[in-house]
């Protein structure tokens, strides 16, 4: 296989973790958009991973890089708004908060921020 394009309409889940952070808000809605193409539209066909996020949206402000976040709800809204219509998807997003102690010390470089993961998953209706 040369292109993904053979996998349009066919994959039934896709684990998606650890990148959507990397992008500005409008890379992440077309990352979103361009995901979906590969989904099979059957209902239960899913979604789902973790990246980083913020209990309200926007830049998080980071040691090393400034990146967006959304928040619980602005994600849920790319998701049901942006990327489907009202009511074809069911999105659950939750918003913890990392640990930043390694080996019983707090990691100097985290001491002052609070890190958190979107957990979440897009699943069709």
């Amino acid at each position: 296989m040369n292109s993904l394009t053979e996998l349009r309409g066919r994959v039934s889940a896709i684990y998606a973790s650890f990148f959507f952070h990397l992008f500005n808000e409008e890379k992440q809605l077309e990352l979103g958009k361009r995901l979906v193409t590969l989904l099979d539209p059957r209902p239960g066909s899913i979604i789902f991973g973790t990246h980083s996020g913020t209990p309200v949206e926007g830049q998080r402000p980071d040691p090393f890089t400034k990146m967006f976040c959304h928040s619980p709800e602005s994600w849920t809204r790319m998701w049901e708004e942006q990327i489907f219509k009202k009511g074809q998807v069911k999105v659950n997003t939750v918003l913890k908060e990392l640990s930043v102690v390694s080996e019983g010390r707090v990691l100097p470089v985290w001491a002052k921020t609070k890190l958190y993961w979107l957990v979440w998953s897009v699943e069709r209706l």
